[in-house]
């Protein structure tokens, strides 16, 4: 009897332990959204655009999904980013993740990372904003892992704003390219003869996606340079744009993603001031340079193929 009653008692004192902590991180959370409410966000820089979006993510887990931890967390985030100008992704190995989805996120936490010491954030602070607080979210709501809706609603966050900065990057890489060119242009008449020579040469180039996405990164971009170079020094040489995915996915919308890789570097081959001829194919999952299973995400086989000839 006694062991019962001693029982009994150590199971009330911890749901009454735990309803105490949870009312004050309840408190802790509801304050912390109070002094974000009173904050001035005026100012659209970039700091001040992230804490926003924090303090929105931060109401909806505490008012709507009533999940007090996560809410407390989300609204430090707002106010590191507002008072301490300090942003940053979340990695998603510190967090309870399904293996399964692991690589795609410290995939795209690493590209977050490169981009913030590129100082990319400040290209667009509004995109940025909706990227980070995007991936945070995807990363939070994986862990959960039952609300598949929320699950790619921020996953698709993430990559629509993610992609629309590297597009931003490249359109002011390539105005800053177009005023070198028109610097070295007088030197590169002595080199085009030498450039002649090589016309016999057949030049090839082959870069990687992200996954889901049909724009480049910066690296996988810098690739393109050889291609680009000789392409204009080559104005009779044909350029054949190959797109290819994996086999994530069903073949019909691998299909379509695998067309727009191949017409991102087409377009992009343009903007670069490439005229030759240019061809594209999409392939889809069909020709992998990596046999795998069906529905099997592989980073080698998410590429382009860029061939001079």
């Amino acid at each position: 009897m006694n062991n019962m009653l001693s029982k009994y008692l150590n199971t009330l004192f911890n749901l009454i332990f735990l309803a105490f902590f949870l009312l004050i991180i309840n408190s802790c959370a509801h304050y912390k959204i109070k002094e974000l409410e009173n904050s001035d966000f005026k100012s659209e820089n970039v700091f001040t655009l992230v804490s926003k979006a924090y303090k929105d993510f931060a109401k909806f887990e505490l008012y709507d999904m009533h999940d007090e931890l996560d809410a407390n967390y989300f609204a430090y985030k707002a106010l590191l980013a507002l008072k301490e100008k300090k942003v940053f992704p979340e990695n998603p190995e510190q967090w309870n993740i399904p293996k399964d989805k692991l690589d795609e996120l410290k995939e795209n936490y690493n590209l977050i990372n490169a981009l913030l010491d590129r100082k990319d954030h400040m290209i667009k602070p509004k995109q940025f904003a909706k990227m980070l607080t995007g991936y945070d979210c995807w990363v939070e709501q994986l862990e959960e892992n039952w609300q598949f809706d929320d699950i790619e609603n921020c996953r698709s966050k993430f990559y629509t704003n993610y992609d629309k900065i590297v597009v931003a990057r490249q359109e002011t890489t390539n105005v800053v390219s177009q005023k070198d060119s028109s610097i070295q242009s007088k030197s590169s008449s002595t080199s085009k003869n030498n450039n002649e020579k090589e016309v016999n040469k057949v030049f090839h180039v082959r870069v990687f996606f992200s996954f889901d996405s049909h724009i480049l990164d910066e690296l996988e971009t810098s690739k393109l340079d050889n291609i680009i170079e000789n392409a204009s020094s080559n104005k009779d040489l044909g350029l054949y744009i190959e797109g290819h995915t994996d086999t994530k996915g069903s073949e019909k919308y691998n299909f379509t993603l695998s067309n727009k890789r191949a017409n991102f570097i087409k377009n992009l081959l343009e903007k670069n001031n490439v005229s030759n001829r240019i061809t594209i194919e999409a392939f889809g999952e069909k020709k992998p340079l990596f046999l795998t299973k069906d529905n099997v995400k592989e980073k080698k086989n998410r590429r382009a193929e860029i061939t001079l000839k």
